[in-house]
């Protein structure tokens, strides 16, 4: 996973919020497992290194995989939540 913006690297401890929809999920879906395991910790890792101490990782996966919430909690030590959600309704309005 890069850190590279046109400034540079983008710093250690600078986002107080990442939200992840399916790229994660993405870099998991190798067909080696072991070397899917590796690069999925390996992503978790870079996350964690650009958020601040309080801040909050919000990782949406359609899959339900006891081994990636194992993975994260590996990663993400401290107050972690799974919720779990059956079903999610979109609802997008005009901008005048």
């Amino acid at each position: 996973m890069t850190r590279l913006t046109k400034e540079g690297m983008i710093p250690d401890d600078f986002y107080n919020i990442v939200i992840d929809k399916g790229c994660i999920d993405c870099i998991f879906s190798e067909p080696n497992y072991e070397k899917s395991e590796e690069n999925f910790k390996n992503a978790l890792n870079e996350v964690k290194k650009v958020m601040t101490a309080d801040a909050v990782f919000f990782y949406i996966s359609t899959s339900k995989t006891e081994q990636k919430i194992s993975l994260l909690k590996s990663v993400f030590t401290g107050n972690i939540e799974i919720e779990e959600i059956s079903k999610i309704r979109l609802i997008l309005t005009n901008i005048i």
